[in-house]
């Protein structure tokens, strides 16, 4: 199946997870808590991305036929800064 994400249209396997198709890709998603192989804890919250207009992290979010997906928005940076400000 095909996803899009920063523009770039992507071939990808339905159920995967965003950020292993990002990272299968060479696109940064930043992640504190996710280790490849493991199951996604969601405790960092760095990994969010917007996909479709709706903010997901994108270590649990899994790929769907034509989704649209943005890792940087303003919203998003200035939420991981916000983030990084509590650590």
């Amino acid at each position: 199946m095909k996803i899009t994400i920063n523009d770039q249209i992507l071939e990808a396997n339905e159920g995967e997870s965003i950020l292993n198709i990002a990272r299968a890709n060479g696109i940064y998603i930043p992640a504190l808590c996710y280790l490849s192989g493991c199951s996604p804890t969601l405790a960092c919250r760095l990994c969010m991305v917007e996909v479709n207009g709706k903010v997901v992290y994108s270590c649990n979010a899994k790929a769907k036929e034509d989704m649209q997906i943005y890792t940087n928005t303003p919203e998003i940076a200035a939420e991981r800064n916000a983030i990084m400000q509590t650590y």
